[in-house]
C-alpha cells in the first residue's frame, strides 16, 4: 500500500536503512542494501515556484535552498562550442544564448543541493556500520543509473554539453562515465584501476562476493571484478578476465531537460536511437556509434579527443563550405585505414547488440572461435581485413524501423529486435566465420616471414 511520509526523501531512505542495518547487525546474519535516492533528478510532479516547466528544477532540502550561490558551471572546450557536434539533431542544435547558459547555472547549482543530501546519507549509514562493528567487513559500492551531460566528470576531465540543454541520454563521454567507488575488505585504498566495466557487471560481482555459484541457467551477461584489488597482480588479473569494450544502446525520442528542453521538439522527427560502443585497451581509446536515423555514424579517438570534437567517421557532417576530417585527410586510426577500423567496431556492434552470457563476455571470440583475438588490437592484424571486409559489406549494424517508442506499432509499444538488421549469426555470418574468422590469412605471415629472410640475405654480402 502507497503511503506518503513526511519529511525529505533522501533522509528517509537514510534513516529506514539506518534502522535495517542495525536490525541485521544484531541478529548477526550477512545483510544487503540498497539506497537509491532520487537526487539529483528532476521533481517531476512538484509544482517548483521558479520554474514551471514540465522539466522542473531538481528540489533540495530547505535548509539547503541557499548553498553554492557561487558555483559556477564547469565549461570546458566543448560547452557550448562554436562549431557543431554529434550527429543528427544534436548537429542541428544552434548555440546557447546567454539566458540559456544562465538557466544551465542555477540548473547545476540545484543539483549540487540536492547532492548535499545524498552526502548526508552516505555519512548516516557509514556511521552507523562503524557503530554496530561490521564496517571493516562490509563492501560498500558508490555508483550511478546514468551520467549527465551539464556537469564535468572530474578536475582532471572537465565535460561540456556540445550545444545540448541538460540531460542522460546521449552516448557522449559525460552521460555513460558513471562512478563506480567500492570500500571493503581486499580492496586498496586511495586506488584507481583503469578496467572496462558496465552495469552488467554490478550483480556478478555482488553474486561473487557474497559466495554465491553463478548457475549458467541464469545468462548472466557481464563478468564479476575479482577481488582482492590490492595490487598490480590483482588488476592484471582483472585485466586478463576482461573484453576491452562495453556497448551502448538507447531507443526513443530525443529529450531535454530544463526550462529550454522541449522547445520546438517534433518526437516523431527528432530520434534519439542508436547502438554505440567505447572500445579501450593498450594504445587505444575510441568511441563508435551507429544511429538509426539517416544512418549517421560517429567515430572518436579519444587519447587525443576527449571532447568528443571530431568526428572521425568518412560521413560525417561537415559545416557549410568545409569538409568533414576525413575528407580533410584524417584517413589512418591506429595505423591502419580507417574503414578498416570500422569494419572491426562493426562487427563488434553486431555481436554484442543481442548476444546473450557468455557471448557478451567474450565477444571477440563470436568472430573468432578459436580463442586467438581477444582485443580490437589483436583484430586489426592485416590478415583478417578479408573476413571484416565481407562482413561489413554484407551485414553491418542497420535498422528496418525508427520507431519513437511514445505509441503502439505493430512489433512493440517501445522497441523490437524485428526492427533491427540484422540478428547476429544469421547464416551468412556463421558462414564466414567458419571459413575466413580462424586465423590471420596466411600470405600476411609468409611476406612478414618473406621480409626477414631479405634483410639476412642483405646483411650477409
Amino acid at each position: 500500500m502507497n503511503k506518503r511520509v513526511p519529511g525529505y526523501s533522501t533522509d528517509q531512505i537514510g534513516d529506514y536503512l539506518s534502522r535495517y542495518i542495525e536490525e541485521s547487525a544484531s541478529s548477526g546474519t550477512p545483510f544487503f542494501a540498497v539506497a537509491a535516492p532520487v537526487a539529483p533528478h528532476n521533481s517531476l510532479g512538484v509544482n517548483y515556484p521558479n520554474n514551471g516547466t514540465k522539466f522542473p528544477y531538481p528540489l533540495p532540502k530547505k535548509e539547503y535552498e541557499g548553498l553554492f550561490q557561487d558555483l559556477e558551471l564547469p565549461q570546458s572546450p566543448n560547452f557550448n562550442p562554436e562549431n557543431r557536434t554529434g550527429v543528427n539533431a544534436i548537429w542541428q542544435l544552434e548555440r546557447l544564448d546567454k539566458g540559456n547558459v544562465g538557466q544551465l547555472q542555477e540548473f547545476y547549482r540545484m543539483r549540487q543541493r540536492t547532492l548535499k543530501s545524498v552526502d548526508d546519507m552516505i555519512e548516516t549509514i557509514v556511521q552507523k556500520l562503524d557503530a554496530e562493528g561490521v564496517l571493516d567487513n562490509t563492501y560498500i559500492i558508490y555508483t550511478s543509473d546514468n551520467g549527465y551531460h551539464i556537469v564535468s566528470l572530474n578536475e582532471y576531465l572537465q565535460r561540456g554539453n556540445h550545444r545540448l540543454q541538460a540531460g542522460k541520454l546521449q552516448c557522449f563521454e559525460e552521460d555513460i562515465n558513471i562512478p563506480f567507488v567500492l570500500r571493503g575488505p581486499g580492496v586498496a585504498k586511495n586506488q584507481t584501476w583503469d578496467l572496462v566495466t558496465g552495469h552488467i557487471d554490478v550483480a556478478p560481482t555482488i553474486l561473487e562476493l557474497a559466495g554465491v555459484e553463478v548457475d549458467p541457467a541464469w545468462q548472466l551477461d557481464g563478468t564479476a571484478i575479482s577481488f582482492p584489488l590490492e595490487s598490480q597482480l590483482d588488476y592484471f588479473r582483472n585485466l586478463e578476465r576482461r573484453g576491452d569494450s562495453s556497448h551502448l544502446e538507447f531507443w526513443g525520442p530525443f529529450r531535454q531537460e530544463g526550462m529550454f528542453g522541449q522547445v520546438n521538439v517534433d518526437d516523431n522527427v527528432n530520434l534519439n536511437i542508436y547502438k554505440a560502443l567505447r572500445v579501450q585497451g593498450d594504445g587505444y581509446n575510441l568511441m563508435y556509434s551507429v544511429w538509426c536515423q539517416n544512418g549517421a555514424h560517429e567515430l572518436y579517438d579519444m587519447s587525443w579527443d576527449a571532447y568528443q570534437m571530431t568526428n572521425l567517421h568518412p560521413g560525417a557532417p561537415s559545416e557549410d563550405f568545409s569538409l568533414n576530417a576525413y575528407d580533410r585527410g584524417m584517413t589512418t586510426l591506429l595505423g591502419r585505414p580507417t574503414q578498416h577500423v570500422l569494419n572491426r567496431l562493426d562487427a563488434l556492434v553486431l555481436v554484442q547488440k543481442s548476444c546473450i552470457a557468455d557471448e557478451c563476455r567474450e565477444p571477440w571470440k563470436q568472430l573468432h572461435p578459436d580463442g586467438r583475438v581477444k582485443t580490437l588490437k589483436q583484430a586489426l592484424n592485416e590478415g583478417y581485413d578479408d573476413f571484416y571486409t565481407r562482413s561489413y559489406r554484407e551485414a553491418k549494424v542497420g535498422w528496418k524501423h525508427c520507431y519513437n517508442g511514445l505509441r503502439a506499432h505493430n512489433s512493440s509499444t517501445l522497441y523490437s529486435i524485428d526492427n533491427e538488421h540484422p540478428v547476429w549469426l544469421n547464416q551468412t555470418i556463421r558462414a564466414l566465420v567458419r571459413s575466413t574468422a580462424t586465423r590471420p590469412r596466411l600470405y600476411g605471415q609468409l611476406a612478414w616471414l618473406l621480409g626477414w629472410v631479405a634483410i639476412a640475405s642483405f646483411m650477409s654480402y
